[in-house]
């Protein structure tokens, strides 16, 4: 199905999405260096996860190296859709606020490994 002149519809598209983000969830990816447990990122600039992002969590194996993985959102606030399903492995679990300095469209939850 396609939407007008030729294009793919929406529903389409978000279905070549999520088939995007399944192939690369939970690959290693370039992150910043985390020391602290409590410290978190991510990064939208990604190219191994595109079309999702690199997360790191403090504490987590490599974090210190700057080895996150990749991984998409699941949930966010109201209006910065649209989120991913987590497979099989992953959880959808709350991974950054939103603070008011911009940026409210990485906060939210994202797929990770299940422990």
């Amino acid at each position: 199905m396609t939407g007008g002149c030729g294009e793919p519809a929406e529903e389409e598209l978000f279905t070549e999405t999520q088939r995007a983000l399944a192939e690369t969830l939970g690959d290693p990816c370039e992150g910043l260096e985390l020391s602290e447990a409590s410290e978190r990122d991510v990064n939208d600039q990604s190219p191994e996860c595109a079309p999702g992002y690199c997360v790191t969590r403090g504490g987590d194996p490599g974090a210190s190296d700057g080895v996150g993985f990749c991984s998409c959102r699941c949930d966010g606030p109201d209006g910065t859709g649209p989120f991913c399903n987590c497979g099989k492995g992953f959880v959808c679990e709350h991974f950054l606020d939103d603070l008011g300095l911009g940026g409210s469209e990485l906060a939210g939850s994202y797929c990770l490994p299940s422990r």
